[in-house]
């Protein structure tokens, strides 16, 4: 049986095992992964759902001849908010992180997914915030650890979730 979610179409019987979790009570942990249920953090294979919308919606820009502008306001509107959305909970492998920066980076300078245009600007001064003389563009490895930041601070402080 195939259900279609936000992300992807997957096989109902498959979708326990793809997300490798359980419904259990929360405990206090040191780990976020533990404490949402997870026995490990997720791992890469767990993440083409995500590689795959992303590719499929540069595939579909590809050929509208934008402007550097116009690619980077769309990373920066709609591919960083579905990129936020997974990695808002776990701590995503930096392979991973790394496959979506370098999906980002070839649609910004090249317009494509797979040629290799060089870059006019190097990713780390992209990725800084504007009035530092970057385009404001999210660096991932730094937003995933702020957001497992945030999550372990939530649950610290609220005394109601143990």
């Amino acid at each position: 049986m195939l259900i279609n979610l936000p992300f992807f179409s997957v096989e109902l019987e498959r979708l326990p095992n793809m997300i490798s979790c359980s419904i259990q009570v929360f405990f206090k942990a040191v780990f976020l992964s533990s404490i949402l249920g997870c026995p490990h953090r997720l791992l890469v294979s767990q993440y083409y759902p995500l590689l795959h919308k992303l590719e499929a919606c540069i595939q579909s820009w590809i050929g509208k001849h934008m402007s550097y502008a116009g690619r980077l306001e769309l990373i920066r509107s709609i591919l960083s908010g579905m990129i936020q959305f997974w990695i808002s909970i776990f701590l995503t492998p930096s392979l991973v992180l790394s496959r979506i920066s370098s999906l980002c980076r070839n649609f910004l300078w090249s317009g494509n997914l797979t040629s290799h245009k060089p870059a006019l600007v190097a990713w780390k001064n992209v990725c800084l915030p504007k009035y530092e003389g970057g385009l404001g563009l999210l660096d991932l490895k730094a937003r995933d650890k702020s957001f497992l930041s945030k999550n372990l601070w939530n649950i610290h402080l609220k005394t109601d979730s143990f």
